[in-house]
């Protein structure tokens, strides 16, 4: 376990600290071009559906990235298609009173992004991952190298956006690496770059045609050009800083110039997760 006096103090953030209540939502019934008219509008990559007014579910850009370009929706256009069949159908929530870390793992053992925010037995806000993690903003005695996983995949240029796609469902790891073929890191890519890929795909080839044309996205047209990176000893405080003023998902860890892990926002939440069991500890 990571032990650190600044990571301690952050973990006991109660979850009403961090919770939104300014957020986008639109009912199931909806179309997918609705839904992404109000991510665009509030610059996010999800929306709370609601039915009847109430919140049932969950819909991301990552469930669109999961679900576009398969048979049964490569011939429909936007206005046809609903959020009924993208969003999660599901309401998990965490007490407001709670701590960070308890948020964290409800997270964790979830696989989940976000939450709901419960209080007196109904539902008052909404976060993500980056409301929890933008918490740790301060926590300037932990290193990249203590955080950092493994890099699953270093994308190539000439690589087929949607074999991309596939390594990061099939591989739970949402951002990676983008490399020249010398192997020099030019950007990264994450499940958003390709989300935005796949509806601006959407937009603008007919339908007829998009069975060829869709192996025809490469990596190349799609990438992050900004490199987000860190040191083996950059400050979490400081990696922190790039996510939420960069508005990326990781950024990559150099040594030199070799690529030797990343630091996401996923890596993050689990050593929050983690380190609940030490706030736990210390409260009996």
């Amino acid at each position: 376990m990571v032990k650190s006096r600044k990571l301690g103090e952050a973990l006991k953030t109660r979850v009403e600290d961090i919770t939104v209540n300014d957020f986008p939502s639109a009912d199931k019934d909806q179309s997918i071009a609705e839904a992404l008219r109000l991510m665009e509008k509030y610059g996010t990559d999800r929306i709370v559906v609601t039915e009847k007014g109430a919140p049932i579910g969950v819909m991301t850009k990552k469930d669109l990235v999961n679900k576009l370009l398969m048979e049964r929706t490569r011939t429909a256009s936007f206005s046809a298609l609903h959020i009924s069949s993208f969003f999660t159908n599901s309401t998990i929530s965490v007490e407001a009173s709670k701590y960070l870390s308890d948020a964290a793992k409800e997270m964790e053992a979830n696989d989940i992004s976000s939450l709901f925010v419960e209080k007196l037995g109904s539902i008052r806000g909404f976060f993500t991952k980056r409301e929890l993690v933008g918490k740790l903003a301060d926590v300037d005695d932990v290193r990249a190298l203590e955080v950092m996983s493994p890099v699953v995949h270093l994308a190539r240029l000439d690589e087929r956006l949607l074999h991309i796609r596939q390594l990061m469902l099939s591989k739970r790891v949402y951002f990676m690496p983008v490399v020249s073929d010398s192997g020099k890191l030019v950007g990264t890519i994450s499940i958003d770059d390709i989300a935005d890929a796949v509806i601006q795909f959407y937009r603008s080839v007919p339908e007829r045609y998009r069975r060829e044309k869709k192996h025809k996205l490469f990596v190349h047209g799609y990438y992050n050009r900004t490199q987000p990176v860190a040191g083996l000893d950059t400050k979490l405080s400081e990696i922190v800083g790039q996510l939420v003023s960069k508005g990326v998902r990781g950024v990559v860890v150099m040594e030199g110039d070799n690529v030797k892990g990343q630091v996401t926002i996923d890596d993050i939440t689990r050593l929050v997760a983690l380190g609940s069991h030490e706030v736990q500890r210390r409260e009996q």
